[in-house]
């Protein structure tokens, strides 16, 4: 269903509360309004919202896109999907006792930068991030992490 689709249903289901003789809509708070009953407004379309409440997060929505996904938050797994969609090369390597090791670049067009001594997932995450941004920002990761 389009966001206009949504909205126009939302809307009809609104104008169903509109009373004749008082020309009025009752958009007092609905019992059985998950968003009415904890007092505020939603940050997404419920369907267990009342009308008013998913006219608004319908317009909200669509006014305020939410950014692309960032994925950082998803582990290193996710940040390697996301350097590889980007087209940014990079090899990880590591020997026990030594950490890990990063380098940014290829064989062919060079390599831009290496650490090594890197400890711990966190610290692989970080680094590829700070690595990847410094060396192509330009890059669509680049610009989404320097939205941030």
């Amino acid at each position: 269903m389009t966001t206009t689709e949504q909205l126009a249903t939302a809307l009809r289901d609104l104008l169903n509360e509109y009373d004749e003789e008082s020309g009025t809509i009752d958009v007092g708070a609905d019992p059985f309004c998950s968003e009415c009953t904890q007092g505020q407004t939603p940050s997404r379309f419920d369907k267990g919202a009342c009308p008013l409440h998913r006219a608004f997060s319908i317009l909200h929505d669509h006014e305020n896109p939410a950014p692309p996904p960032q994925r950082i938050n998803g582990g290193l797994s996710a940040l390697l999907i996301d350097l590889y969609e980007s087209e940014i090369n990079a090899r990880i390597s590591w020997f026990y006792d030594s950490g890990f090791a990063v380098e940014i670049g290829d064989e062919m067009n060079g390599i831009k930068e290496k650490v090594d001594h890197i400890y711990g997932t966190s610290g692989l995450e970080f680094t590829l991030i700070c690595l990847a941004v410094k060396h192509y920002p330009d890059s669509a990761f680049g610009k989404a992490m320097r939205r941030e």
